[in-house]
């Protein structure tokens, strides 16, 4: 139904343009109507009686009629916009169903969880009436599980431990939700120990993932760690750790347009935030032009628009940044992060539309060509190689029927070299080869060939497991066989 209403939804928005064709008629019958008698009350004799007179009789007529018909076109169209407002929305509350629902079902494993690793856990929750869209209710269900897990498994001391550390023999462990505007911000604290990250230091020092001492990386660049795939401080055969599994929430939540914030670690406990949309069915979004195409950017990841003159721009550090409230704010053109050739400096005879985004604590304004309408839409999802990129969230059908992208502007600035955060020390970064080769021998002399070289070596079976690893870590050299199952060597370069 929710389908159906949106199908519905661009018909109506492509019979707009009727609207903008009937005002351009009466437009123009105007401009004639007035350029065959400039002052219609100073009319001569001859063209009382003449063909001209006629004319102006059957123009004036005509000129009404299209009046007229302009009117009730926007009479009608209101109305029916108010009907399908009201049609989806009533679709929409179907679909919703209580947090509470999911945050209950999870008491039985916080209860066999602390049985079986012999700790004394209080489960609390405070979710209010929120109510959530039935898929986001579904795909929280994983992330969820597995903060709770963590928390109670590597977060909440042992009795004797809390003891000794001067806290209650009993482990809190809290669920609290706020519902701000379209958004829910989902908290999961305990009380427990809080994240050592002295061992995550040790442990990335042991894994080599790191390529920079890690003593110079504060605990803010070493939380974004925690969510590498098969990251953890703890040795095998404990449920979880703090960081087993995290991938997978990061993931999970990212699909659903939201984001996952570690908001506090300390002895006294740790708390992540889950931030995810009320529906994932339909989202916000602001059209923009850029390039001589129109991109959907939503509306969540905007914190403001503006537009700036060639003068307000300053040369910073070898970049281009634009000073809003006194700092300078990095500047890039969406044409650039979406690396499409060609792209035009900004003109000096007109100002240059831009996005306001906020990532990582900092803002980067991103120029377009042009800003155009927010609108709420259906999303759809893109078919290969589309879903495959970094920062595409789906599409959505445009009025005149053409396919409309839909990008998250914050991942491709992140992924835009020019804007992305310096490097923690001077030393020089280990270069990084994906194998890949779905002959194991292959892959086993490749690796060591590289590694032997100084690379650091990853390696993948095919094209579409190399396609993930580099969704989960970039590579600077991808080697690749052609002939594999699934995704051949040229379909992964391309």
């Amino acid at each position: 139904m929710l389908a159906s209403a949106g199908e519905l939804r661009i018909a109506l928005r492509g019979g707009a343009g009727l609207g903008g064709r009937l005002e351009e008629i009466r437009t123009e019958l105007e401009r004639l109507l007035q350029a065959m008698c400039p002052d219609r009350r100073a009319a001569t004799p001859q063209d009382k009686d003449g063909a001209a007179a006629e004319m102006r009789s059957t123009l004036e007529n005509v000129l009404e009629q299209v009046r007229c018909a302009e009117s009730d076109f926007r009479r009608t169209h209101g109305r029916e916009e108010l009907l399908l407002e009201t049609l989806e929305a009533d679709i929409r509350r179907a679909r919703l169903l209580p947090l509470v629902m999911l945050t209950d079902s999870l008491r039985r494993a916080v209860r066999d969880l602390a049985q079986s690793l012999g700790k004394m856990i209080r489960y609390e929750v405070d979710v209010g009436q929120i109510l959530l869209d039935k898929a986001v209710i579904e795909a929280l269900r994983e992330p969820l599980l597995h903060l709770v897990r963590n928390a109670c498994d590597h977060g909440i001391e042992t009795p004797e431990e809390r003891r000794a550390a001067g806290k209650s023999p009993e482990g809190t462990l809290r669920i609290q939700a706020a519902c701000r505007g379209e958004r829910i911000h989902l908290t999961i604290a305990d009380d427990g120990r809080g994240i050592c990250f002295e061992r995550v230091r040790e442990r990335l020092r042991r894994s080599g993932a790191c390529q920079v001492d890690v003593q110079t990386l504060s605990e803010r660049e070493l939380v974004k760690y925690l969510f590498e795939p098969g990251f953890t401080t703890v040795e095998a055969g404990h449920v979880s750790g703090r960081g087993v599994g995290l991938d997978v929430v990061l993931q999970t939540i990212l699909r659903l347009q939201g984001s996952v914030e570690l908001e506090s670690s300390s002895p006294a406990g740790t708390a992540f935030v889950l931030t995810v949309p009320v529906t994932v069915s339909t989202v916000r979004i602001l059209t923009v032009f850029s390039h001589g195409q129109f991109f959907g950017v939503p509306t969540s990841s905007v914190v403001s628009t503006g537009r700036a003159r060639p003068e307000d721009l300053r040369e910073w550090q070898g970049r281009m940044v634009l000073p809003l409230d006194g700092r300078p704010v990095p500047w890039v053109t969406l044409a650039e992060i979406l690396h499409v050739p060609g792209s035009q400096p900004l003109a000096n005879h007109r100002q240059w539309p831009y996005l306001l985004v906020a990532l990582e604590g900092r803002h980067v304004a991103v120029a377009v060509d042009d800003l155009e309408e927010e609108s709420e839409v259906l999303l759809k999802p893109v078919g290969f190689p589309l879903n495959s990129l970094a920062g595409v969230v789906g599409g959505t059908i445009r009025p005149d029927g053409s396919v409309q992208v839909v990008l998250d502007v914050g991942k491709l600035v992140l992924g835009h070299a020019e804007l992305r955060p310096p490097p923690a020390s001077p030393h020089r970064a280990v270069p990084r080869i994906l194998v890949v080769d779905d002959s194991p021998t292959a892959r086993a002399i490749l690796r060591n060939v590289f590694a032997a070289a100084g690379y650091a070596v990853r390696t993948a079976t095919d094209g579409v497991d190399a396609l993930e690893r580099l969704r989960s870590g970039p590579a600077d050299v991808v080697v690749s066989d052609v002939e594999m199952p699934r995704l051949n060597g040229f379909d992964l370069t391309r």
